[in-house]
Order: C-alpha cells, then sequence, then structure tokens
C-alpha cells in the first residue's frame, strides 16, 4: 500500500526510508494555520479570516498565472491550452474570490462593520460589496489616486456578458429546477479567450488589486486606518515590474505573491 501524507515530526526518517530528499515534500499546512484561535478567545487574531482568504487567494492566483504564463510564452505547444484553460481560470476565479472576501473582511476588522461577507462565489456579488466598502472608507481616495479598477470590471462583464456561471470551469453543466443544465460554451466549437490579454489582466491585478489587498492587511496589524500617505509610501518600498522582465517565472511567483505580503 502505498503512503502519501505522512507526519512531518517523522519527515526526515520517511524521506531516508524511501529514498526521497526532504524538498519532495509538500506540507499540508496552510501557513496561517497556527494563528488561527482554536479556543474563541477575545480580541485574538481579529483579522486572521481575512488574512487565509488573503494566502489562499495568492496560491490560487500563483498556480493559475504559472500555468498560463508558460503554455503562452512557450508556444501553446499541441494547443493545450484548449485543455489546460479550464483549471487555469478556475484557480483565478477562485483566487480573485478569495482576495475580494480579504479585503471585505479587512474593512469589517478596520472600520467596524459587520463582519460578515456575503455566502456567494459570485464574483460580481463580492466584487460590488468590496467596491461599496472602498467609496465609503478613507480608501476611496487612494483608490480614485493611484489604481485602476477598469480592468476588473470589464472581466466580470465580459464573464456577465457570456452567462458564464461560476463553476463553469469545474462542470460542463449545472442542475436548475431540476433540469440539467449546459453551460454556455456547450454546443458551440469557437469560442474562445484571448490568452495575451488574459495575461495583462493577471498583471494588472497582482501588481494593484494584490497591493491594494496587502496595504489593506498591513494596516489591520498595525491597527491603522489607511491613509493615502501611509499608500503612497507603502508602494514606494515594493518592487516594480514588467511582463518583458520576467527571466524566472518560479522566483516571481515567490516575490510578487507568495514570498512577500
Amino acid at each position: 500500500m502505498f503512503k502519501f501524507i505522512y507526519n512531518s515530526n517523522s519527515l526526515e526518517e520517511q524521506a531516508e526510508s524511501i529514498n526521497l530528499p526532504q524538498n519532495a515534500f509538500a506540507y499540508l499546512n496552510w501557513f496561517f494555520e497556527e494563528q488561527k484561535n482554536p479556543n474563541n478567545e477575545p480580541n485574538v487574531n481579529k483579522n486572521i479570516d481575512s488574512l487565509q482568504f488573503f494566502i489562499m487567494g495568492n496560491s490560487y492566483i500563483a498556480i493559475s498565472f504559472k500555468n498560463l504564463y508558460q503554455i503562452y510564452t512557450e508556444g501553446n505547444k499541441c494547443k493545450i491550452a484548449d485543455h489546460l484553460i479550464f483549471p487555469i481560470l478556475f484557480n483565478l476565479m477562485h483566487g480573485l474570490e478569495c482576495w475580494l472576501k480579504s479585503g471585505t473582511l479587512s474593512f469589517s476588522y478596520l472600520y467596524n462593520l459587520e463582519g460578515k461577507i456575503k455566502k456567494s462565489h459570485d464574483l460580481e456579488i463580492l466584487y460590488s460589496e468590496f467596491k461599496r466598502n472602498v467609496t465609503n472608507t478613507s480608501l476611496g481616495s487612494i483608490v480614485n489616486k493611484y489604481i485602476e479598477f477598469n480592468f476588473i470590471e470589464d472581466f466580470i462583464s465580459n464573464l456577465k456578458l457570456n452567462n458564464v456561471r461560476f463553476d463553469f470551469a469545474r462542470y460542463s453543466s449545472f442542475e436548475s429546477g431540476g433540469v440539467s443544465q449546459s453551460q454556455f460554451y456547450c454546443g458551440y466549437h469557437n469560442i474562445c479567450i484571448d490568452m495575451s490579454l488574459l495575461l495583462q489582466f493577471y498583471f494588472y491585478l497582482i501588481q494593484d488589486f494584490r497591493t491594494l489587498i496587502s496595504y489593506i492587511l498591513t494596516c489591520c496589524e498595525c491597527n491603522e486606518v489607511p491613509e493615502e500617505s501611509g499608500y503612497a509610501a507603502f508602494i514606494a518600498e515594493g518592487l516594480d515590474f514588467k511582463f518583458d522582465d520576467i527571466s524566472d517565472i518560479d522566483i516571481f511567483i515567490y516575490q510578487h505573491l507568495l514570498g512577500v505580503m
């Protein structure tokens, strides 16, 4: 019987017994797990939910971006994108959902708003809630000056225009009124997505939107209200990047998606 999952306390022993290096293992623990508050003690890690959504979003966006980038830069050999575009888009949409929920929960902490997020996977609903919070807080002036949200709105509008359900990349059909229904693309042979524009969308997400969520989380940790001067200082410390500057996709992803807030 094959054993796939090991306790990390015996990792060295297991690695030696099956003649594999330790870096052949992947830990099944999110980085925020130890910061959770299992005893529900008051005033402990109030913003842990927003942090965990942020970290999860980083991971889903990272694998989605990496797969698309490699397929695109390698010339879409064997038309492999026709098969892998579905998990790519699933991870993209789930990652964006996590980031939106992270931002909304952070607002709840910073501005003492109702500490719940809508139980929905619909990006339009989650984005509308996030943007409403931005508009009604001090972040409004920051967004107006530094961030362009049109790229997110265009992406969501494209999905809505084509009647794209949140689960379209997971299942080829869905049930409605007890009847199995086909997803929007079924029955058509020439529906496609522009991978070059999709890559640009990732760059906007990573450079602008993720940076904003990261700044909001930093304010949560420091218990500070977001201010325009603070955001200007925050982005000044960050690293700028361009699509053509990527020399190693793994290093890029670690630096800008996984390794730092």
